[in-house]
């Protein structure tokens, strides 16, 4: 994209539900996270690993024109990402707890990026990734995604398989529906289809 344009659907969606918000309330539409990093893994690392994540999903370089409330759009995303991945060190600090706390500070989506990340490092070494983005950025269901690429990133760079299309998995628990797949559908009716 390299000219503005409007919103998406889903954008719109937030944009509505948000605009006429109160300063004291632009932080509500933010989502906050603390991902576990694996043992043994550097702050370069992460800062890779993020740095990738921007680089294949414009929603994270894209500021918005705000202006007009009633036509709101998209800037082209940014080229590069300057973002610095400050380290907070916090051995006795619970991670969602100072999720919550970054998630506090509104964006100012015409400035700023959607989103800001700490690295919260315990004895120096790091334990967290501290994850916050707007929700007008990407869902719940997408930043689960993009929480699934930044672990392949960190344990598989460059040789991972493709990113995973769909909703996240999660284990099929004992009460579960059975797979129906191969039984015939039946209509609201009650016949087959």
């Amino acid at each position: 994209m390299s000219e503005e344009v409007p919103l998406s659907l889903g954008q719109l969606s937030v944009w509505h539900d948000i605009r006429d918000l109160p300063a004291r309330r632009w932080h509500e539409p933010n989502n906050a996270a603390a991902w576990r990093l694996p043992p043994g893994v550097s702050p370069a690392q992460v800062r890779t690993a993020i740095r990738t994540l921007a680089a294949r999903h414009p929603s994270l370089r894209t500021r918005y024109d705000l202006h007009d409330a009633d036509t709101p759009r998209q800037l082209p995303p940014d080229a590069d990402l300057d973002e610095d991945l400050t380290a907070l060190e916090g051995a006795d600090a619970d991670p969602l707890s100072l999720a919550a706390d970054l998630a506090a500070e509104p964006f100012h989506l015409e400035r700023q990026l959607p989103w800001r990340a700490r690295l919260l490092t315990r004895d120096g070494a790091p334990s967290h990734l501290l994850f916050v983005k707007h929700h007008i950025t990407a869902d719940a269901w997408a930043q689960e995604l993009l929480h699934q690429e930044f672990r392949r990133e960190l344990t598989a760079p460059e040789g991972r398989s493709p990113p995973r299309r769909g909703p996240p998995t999660s284990p099929r628990s004992s009460t579960d529906p059975p797979d129906c797949a191969g039984r015939p559908r039946r209509s609201t009716t009650g016949r087959t289809p």
